[in-house]
């Protein structure tokens, strides 16, 4: 039996029924109720923001359609276009980037909506 924790909750994997430690797992559901009563939450880490690379804001200041149509966005979708375009390291290879995508964001889509079905 093991016990995981990560940010959004706490399980406890069991393969074979010979291996339950019943006084660990109702240490485990007291602990659980414990948290409930007391209103404890586990709120999930924000992401730090990631500020327009300067590639990609020249390129929408240049065409208002394309600045309309990135703003309408999900913050996630926004997020994903400047990461894309801040992590290369070459500062071709952030224009290069950045005049990719301004294609799909003209059709609205984000950075990995061509993947999704």
């Amino acid at each position: 039996m093991r016990r995981r924790e990560n940010q959004s909750a706490q399980t406890m994997e069991i393969s074979i029924e010979k291996e339950i430690d019943t006084k660990l797992v109702k240490a485990y559901i007291d602990e659980a109720i414990a948290n409930a009563k007391s209103g404890r939450e586990l709120k999930p880490e924000k992401k730090a923001t990631i500020k327009m690379p300067a590639e990609l804001a020249s390129h929408l200041k240049k065409n208002t359609r394309a600045q309309t149509k990135f703003n309408s966005l999900t913050p996630s979708k926004q997020r994903e276009y400047n990461e894309y375009i801040s992590e290369a390291k070459q500062e071709k290879t952030r224009i290069s980037r950045a005049e990719k995508s301004l294609e799909l964001i003209l059709l609205g889509k984000g950075l990995n909506d061509k993947y999704k079905k």
